[in-house]
């Protein structure tokens, strides 16, 4: 689990206004304006931000695995993460954290590991099963907790700094327009002006076409 799924949305939304602050620049040539840049964004299709997405993920992979954590620890924390005992305690301590405030949840991020031990044992009493509790007690405890306790400020500026460079990366999208979901993206309502009806249907044709 090296990026959650707010995470990956927040990488592919990232990547879908990238994207479409360059597709809007090439419309222009062809003479068409997008009026609603966040409209055309979303409606822009996965295969458009996959590659970010898995250029952020080979990122922080290399960085786990070339700077960071060791197999023991790596194997520690992905055994723990696929448990129904940590899937719970993310899911407690992430609700406990934005509790706090977003500065607090925004500090532990959302793929740093750090979020496993950002609340303690104690305060999941009543949040965890029994079960859960002595699972990730004994995680809490163990070489890898105490790591992930004492190292935070590292792994998370690290993080940022992997995040920092997919993020920059992405100033040097290259979209290919030529691609047949374009055409379900500019004959949504709204989204574009063409310089008349006749040429909006043509254009839009044109992309229908691209793929056959």
């Amino acid at each position: 689990q090296l990026i959650d799924k707010p995470g990956e949305n927040h990488i592919r939304l990232a990547a879908r206004l990238a994207a479409a602050h360059e597709a809007t620049e090439k419309l222009a040539r062809l003479n068409i304006r997008v009026v609603d840049l966040d409209r055309f964004a979303a409606l822009l299709p996965s295969e458009v931000t996959d590659p970010y997405l898995l250029d952020v993920k080979k990122r922080v992979a290399d960085y786990y695995v070339e700077e960071l954590f060791s197999p023991q620890q790596l194997a520690d924390i992905s055994n723990f993460l696929a448990s129904e005992g940590g899937e719970a305690v993310l899911s407690a301590n992430r609700a406990i954290l934005h509790s706090r405030g977003t500065s607090d949840a925004d500090r532990r991020g959302t793929i740093s590991p750090t979020i496993i031990v950002a609340v303690p044992p104690t305060e999941l009493l009543n949040v965890l099963s029994p079960n859960d509790l002595a699972k990730f007690d004994v995680f809490y405890r163990s070489p890898t907790g105490t790591f992930l306790k004492s190292e935070v400020l590292r792994i998370e500026w690290g993080l940022g700094a992997a995040l920092l460079g997919a993020m920059l990366s992405l100033q040097d999208v290259d979209l290919d327009i030529q691609k047949s979901y374009m055409a379900e993206v500019l004959e949504t309502e709204g989204v574009a002006i063409f310089p008349n009806r006749v040429l909006r249907r043509s254009i839009i044709e044109d992309f229908r076409s691209v793929d056959e």
